[in-house]
């Protein structure tokens, strides 16, 4: 009879352990099912609430360019630049919608914007106006050879960002301080070699200004909200008609809309967007002199000699 209820017992403890198994063995599949589920969800969540560091990096390489590719594209921009200068001194969210935002266009349920944000996942974002701020200098030495202690301190700066891409944080009042520092040699251990005076910039007030300055318009241009702009229409009108060729905005000129690499003896004519042979002149009769015309100083910009690969040889090497 123990033996039977024995038995009985280990049929039982066997059973119980195979439902364990099973039991792990669902909860551990429901469990990966949860984690595919969750992360195909945060995949296909909204990107623009995740910070990716290297967008971040490649924006930052990006605004170092700002002022160069805007004075290659020139591009107009429908926002007057009065409104701009205005924005420049706003804060506050609440200032901004007071002042600039048409009530009519505010939808009733965004109506809490100018509230304090409160049991929420995000933080307001508060404008970085130009204001000096402190900065990591480069303390640059006099003198590349010798070492100095310290190699940076912290000044003023201007610091912030701008209502606009045309505009930049710019000092309007600037003072020059002068910096000791320690200059010291190190010969099996750090020796004291004199002190030394580094000037360095400090800015005192700043404003969001134009990047482009009516030094960067050339003689066809008129500068006029922080751009410059072409005065010659009619060029422009008359450019745009021709099927090889393109408005160019920087220079205010017509310009071919591919370039073509010449093979030698020929030259990229710009008026016909086509490599041609020079003119030539005078009797084609043997015995002849062939006189070339002369070239004027711009038009040896025309003349783009394609490479040919050649193989190398002993006639480069010398004795020395």
């Amino acid at each position: 009879m123990s033996q039977i209820n024995r038995t009985d017992r280990g049929c039982r403890h066997l059973l119980l352990s195979n439902v364990n198994v099973l039991l792990l063995f669902f909860t551990c599949g429901s469990l990966v099912h949860i984690a595919c589920a969750l992360t195909e969800n945060h995949n296909n969540n909204n990107s623009r609430f995740v910070y990716n560091k290297s967008k971040a990096d490649i924006h930052a390489e990006h605004i170092e360019d700002t002022n160069l590719k805007l004075l290659e594209e020139n591009k107009a921009d429908p926002v007057p630049m009065d409104f701009y200068r205005q924005l420049n001194n706003i804060t506050d969210i609440s200032e901004f919608i007071d002042k600039f935002i048409d009530p009519q266009s505010l939808d009733p349920k965004w109506e809490n914007l100018k509230r304090p944000v409160e049991r929420a996942a995000v933080v307001r974002a508060k404008a970085a106006n130009c204001i000096p701020e402190n900065s990591v200098v480069d303390l640059t030495p006099l003198n590349p050879k010798n070492n100095y202690f310290p190699r940076c301190t912290r000044v003023k700066r201007c610091g912030g960002c701008c209502s606009t891409q045309w505009m930049s944080c710019q000092p309007t009042k600037i003072e020059v301080i002068n910096f000791q520092v320690y200059r010291y040699c190190y010969d099996e251990g750090a020796k004291f070699c004199g002190l030394d005076v580094i000037p360095v910039e400090q800015h005192l007030e700043c404003k969001c200004d134009c990047r482009i300055k009516p030094e960067d318009c050339n003689a066809f241009q008129r500068y006029q909200d922080c751009r410059c702009h072409c005065t010659n229409d009619e060029a422009r009108s008359k450019c745009l008609q021709l099927d090889h060729k393109t408005w160019d905005d920087v220079n205010c000129r017509c310009v071919c809309k591919q370039n073509e690499n010449c093979t030698t003896g020929s030259y990229y004519d710009e008026n016909q967007c086509k490599c041609v042979l020079p003119p030539r002149t005078g009797s084609e009769v043997e015995g002849s002199p062939v006189v070339t015309a002369p070239l004027r100083p711009f038009d040896r910009r025309r003349f783009i000699v394609k490479p040919v690969a050649v193989d190398t040889d002993n006639s480069t090497i010398y004795d020395l």
